[in-house]
C-alpha cells in the first residue's frame, strides 16, 4: 500500500478496506483537483432487467475500465489516455471482460491497469505524470 496521502483526501488508517464505491470517491475527488478531463463507467450498479436491457440497447458494454482519462499521461506521451479498472483491496479480481477491454485499449495505445484500491491507484497516475504538483 502507498505511504502517499493527498491533502485533498480524507486520510484512511493502513488498515482499512473501502468499499470499490468509496475507493471511487477518493480517485475521483484527486482527478477533479487537478482538473483533469476523464469519467466513471457505472457498469457494475445493479439494475432492473428492463433498464438494464434498455442501456445494453444503447451501448452499454460489460467490463469497461470504470475510469477513462483523456488527457495524455505526461510521463508517457505515447498513450493517448488511461483506462482504469479500479478493484477493492481485498479479493478484487477483474472479470473476463474486464480483462478483454483493458486489451483491446491497450492495442488501441491507451495505458490500461488495475488498481487495487484507491491509494494504489493514485500513485499510479502520479507515476504517470499526474501528479501533486498538477494542483
Amino acid at each position: 500500500m502507498s505511504s502517499y496521502q493527498s491533502p485533498n483526501i480524507m486520510a484512511v488508517p493502513k488498515r482499512s478496506h473501502l468499499s470499490e464505491s468509496q475507493a471511487q470517491c477518493r480517485v475521483a475527488e484527486w482527478l477533479d483537483a487537478r482538473g483533469m478531463l476523464w469519467c466513471h463507467v457505472p457498469n457494475g450498479q445493479l439494475r432492473s432487467k428492463r433498464v438494464a436491457a434498455q442501456l445494453k440497447r444503447e451501448g452499454v458494454k460489460a467490463g469497461v475500465p470504470d475510469i477513462l482519462i483523456f488527457d495524455r499521461p505526461p510521463s508517457k506521451p505515447e498513450f493517448v489516455g488511461v483506462a482504469l479498472e479500479l478493484k477493492r483491496t481485498i479479493n478484487g479480481r477483474t472479470s473476463e471482460a474486464q480483462e478483454r477491454w483493458l486489451k483491446a485499449l491497450d492495442k488501441r495505445k491507451w495505458y490500461a491497469c488495475v488498481a487495487k484500491g484507491h491509494l494504489e491507484a493514485i500513485d499510479i497516475l502520479i507515476e504517470l505524470g499526474y501528479g501533486p504538483d498538477k494542483i
